[in-house]
């Protein structure tokens, strides 16, 4: 028990710094890159630091939801034999899918996959639906794809969490399969 409270404060702190990581915005980042440059130290470009901004939002969200409203499920996972190593491999894959491949993906994505420039509210909603259809689409596809004999490996890992489901195990995948779907 007091083992778990700890582990609980430590979930307390990456909350508090992941928050501080979230509120900086994009235009606060741009000038903290251009008095980086300045002073030639290294700084994250702009697009992988708001990428990391959202991933560590969604890592806020799933820690609050897991002890929060989740608190119950989380003792009973953990009680399992097993079941501490597996809650924490899946905060572990979470957190790492969100803030790490999660802000390269989302940089890549809006560098390359993105029009610049302003959008009328019809082409804003017209992208949003599409992208939307397209992603949904895929990651159905994907996730079809995982449940052969030929890609199950990758996707063993998230299924390990078929008796107690919590918040961190709807991310809780292995890379490939995070990069695939």
């Amino acid at each position: 028990q007091i083992r778990f409270e700890h582990e609980a404060l430590v979930a307390l702190i990456i909350i508090i710094a992941a928050d501080l990581v979230a509120l900086t915005t994009l235009e606060d980042i741009t000038s903290i890159a251009a008095r980086k440059q300045a002073t030639n130290a290294i700084m994250l470009p702009p697009l992988l630091a708001e990428g990391v901004a959202f991933g560590s939002l969604n890592v806020i969200g799933m820690l609050l939801l897991e002890f929060g409203l989740s608190m119950d499920d989380v003792q009973q996972l953990r009680k399992r034999e097993c079941g501490k190593k597996l809650h924490l491999a899946g905060m572990a894959a979470t957190t790492f899918n969100s803030v790490v491949l999660g802000s390269v993906t989302y940089a890549v994505i809006i560098k390359y996959c993105c029009v610049q420039g302003p959008l009328t509210h019809f082409e804003q909603i017209t992208s949003v639906l599409v992208f939307l259809v397209i992603e949904n689409a895929w990651y159905y596809l994907a996730h079809m794809a995982m449940h052969t004999p030929k890609l199950y490996w990758m996707h063993r890992f998230h299924h390990k969490f078929n008796v107690v489901v919590l918040p961190s195990s709807a991310s809780a995948v292995s890379v490939p399969e995070f990069l695939l779907s």
